[in-house]
């Protein structure tokens, strides 16, 4: 795993540990990502970190970079699909 690739996964693994704990849970608990609802700050930084990690394009095999990805995927189609 090159810099740039371990740096992409601990932002990620950070991310997702943070988001987890904030719900008081140890790791996610099964239930559809939609009814996790990110807060907006929570949701603006997701952005923030895809963009930035995705840019590198070494993480396509990252697991956590994928949680992430579909996390957001996620909550945009939540808040956003009409």
């Amino acid at each position: 795993m090159g810099q740039s690739e371990y740096i992409s996964w601990v932002k990620c693994t950070s991310w997702l540990s943070n988001f987890v704990n904030l719900r008081g849970l140890r790791q996610p608990d099964g239930r559809p990502l939609y009814e996790y609802h990110a807060t907006n700050d929570e949701y603006n930084q997701l952005t923030q970190l895809l963009r930035a990690v995705g840019q590198s394009q070494s993480n396509i095999c990252n697991k956590d970079f994928a949680a992430c990805f579909v996390l957001f995927c996620s909550e945009w189609y939540r808040r956003d699909y009409e």
